[in-house]
């Protein structure tokens, strides 16, 4: 099997943007009764975030505890992210890494290598039924006039007086979603669970003074990525929410 089936990195496509006639996407990948008989104990990963944002490590390990106790009040039994990713970065040293020495680029069958035996080695000392993959994507969010919707959650892009003036338009702008992806402990077996919540846009409407001079939007500070634990759990509300309810 492939490293985008382990880790679930695909995107989800038309299927979560749907339309009037189309069924509600189905983030189950086995049937639910089958994957609720299956699966009680999770081990997480860390949360991976695009390096380019520059998120710093006190917010990823904030919101890995997030996920945990949202899967924990569902009744899941899990291991911490710190314990995978600690067993992960050490058997990745041990195989020299996961690029290719002659290409320079992502080894997959190395990649898929070293998964294996972090499961094999993690469910030693906690059986486990599935290990949960989470990612932040960077992707794009529909707004118009000062407001941005996207995977199940929406975002004001200005406040107070910022309001004023506001654009008669609409478009694209850059944002952040969590997906996550539930696996099964061995690569071979098939992926059991895929889905995403928005978390933040990227870029927010200037002030007036500024939309002239510098354009209508600017990029949020990097310190504010991640910070805001009520939008997080928002972002983990929608993309865990199949989980989170009672069957």
């Amino acid at each position: 099997m492939k490293l985008r089936s382990w880790l679930g990195l695909l995107v989800l496509a038309g299927a979560l943007a749907g339309c009037a006639t189309a069924p509600p996407y189905d983030p189950f990948l086995i049937p639910e009764a089958q994957f609720r008989a299956k699966v009680k104990r999770i081990a997480l990963a860390p949360l991976a975030v695009p390096p380019q944002l520059g998120v710093a490590e006190p917010a990823k390990l904030r919101f890995d505890a997030l996920i945990e106790a949202k899967l924990r009040e569902a009744g899941f039994v899990t291991l911490p992210a710190k314990d995978w990713g600690e067993t992960f970065a050490r058997i990745q040293k041990e195989a020299g890494g996961i690029f290719d020495p002659n290409t320079g680029r992502l080894d997959d069958a190395k990649i898929n290598a070293i998964l294996a035996r972090t499961a094999t080695e993690v469910g030693q000392r906690f059986p486990l039924d599935g290990i949960l993959f989470p990612r932040v994507h960077v992707v794009n969010a529909n707004w118009s006039s000062a407001s941005a919707s996207w995977d199940g959650v929406s975002e004001m892009l200005a406040s107070g007086a910022g309001l004023l003036g506001t654009p008669n338009a609409s478009g694209t702008i850059p944002a952040l979603s969590l997906v996550v992806s539930i696996n099964a402990a061995a690569p071979e077996n098939p992926s059991y669970y895929r889905h995403q919540g928005g978390i933040q846009v990227l870029q927010k409407l200037r002030p007036i003074s500024e939309r002239f001079s510098s354009g209508i939007f600017g990029p949020v500070p990097r310190e504010q990525l991640l910070a805001n634990d009520e939008r997080n759990r928002g972002a983990i509300d929608v993309a865990l929410g199949a989980l989170l309810k009672k069957p």
